[in-house]
């Protein structure tokens, strides 16, 4: 029998303290779609008419809020956080920094209040051995790319050798820390793409992000379409990255994920029109 009866496998995951993963496959990926659309919850919420309306939408964002933190995945509760910071600045620059600061602040308290409350503080606030590892990969990820400036290809076969060769640089930290190391891939969506495909790919990334980010910007700013779901992208952009620095993350690392972000963003791109000499359409 390849996999466990379904009543096993519950009962293994409650046994071993496993994190609840909801519809999805695991938290990873739970995390990653909760905090990438949380933005397009609001934008909908801002293209409503009636109050009855938006206080359905508030209330679905309240819930992949909830979720967020119910996944235990503590990247994608950032990401969420990073993303209301970009809608809030980018909203209305003639609020005070207590404007700006205040729903970042009130979902932190919500956070402690879910957290604390139903016993999830261990691993959300916690340096845990997960954690920790995580800092070694990217380390060790870091270490290759000096060492092979061209990087090891898609499938890191070359990496990994080079990891068994520096495994004993690990030792001090703990046999935990080794395992990972060994096994793991840098779990960092620039060091990832940097290992694969070299330094010159990591610059294409950064390069591919900034100019999203940049168009979506000058649309905003004099475009012919509704602004919001331009600020609902770049805040989407935002939470996604944030998320996948501590994950397998990002477009040309296989996460397929991050091509549904980017077909919306480029339909997008290319059905707007922007304004000639700064001047409304």
């Amino acid at each position: 029998q390849i996999f466990p009866a379904p009543e096993s496998a519950v009962s293994l995951s409650i046994l071993n303290m496993d994190r609840p993963v909801g519809v999805s496959f695991n938290s990873t990926e739970l995390g990653y779609q909760i905090s990438t659309i949380f933005p397009f919850a609001w934008y909908l919420s801002k293209r409503t008419i009636f109050k009855n309306k938006r206080i359905y939408f508030n209330i679905a964002m309240l819930i992949l809020f909830v979720g967020a933190i119910s996944s235990e995945t503590r990247s994608s509760v950032l990401g969420i956080i990073i993303s209301v910071l970009v809608i809030r600045y980018s909203l209305d620059e003639r609020l005070n920094m207590l404007g700006k600061w205040l729903p970042v602040i009130l979902m932190f308290l919500f956070t402690a209040v879910m957290v604390f409350g139903f016993g999830l503080s261990g691993r959300l606030f916690m340096l845990d051995s997960s954690s920790q590892g995580k800092i070694f990969l990217a380390w060790s990820g870091v270490m290759y790319m000096f060492h092979n400036p061209f990087g090891s290809g898609l499938l890191m076969t070359d990496f990994f050798q080079f990891k068994s060769s520096i495994l004993g640089n690990f030792d001090q930290f703990g046999d935990q820390i080794v395992a990972q190391v060994k096994e793991y891939t840098p779990h960092n969506q620039f060091i990832n793409t940097g290992v694969m495909y070299g330094w010159l790919g990591l610059f294409v990334l950064i390069y591919f992000y900034k100019k999203l980010w940049s168009m979506l910007s000058t649309i905003r700013m004099y475009g012919s379409v509704d602004s919001n779901l331009s600020i609902a992208l770049q805040a989407s952009i935002a939470g996604y990255i944030v998320n996948s620095m501590f994950h397998n993350g990002g477009p040309f690392v296989l996460d397929p994920f991050s091509w549904y972000l980017i077909g919306i963003i480029s339909a997008f791109i290319s059905s707007a029109t922007v304004c000639n000499e700064k001047k409304m359409c």
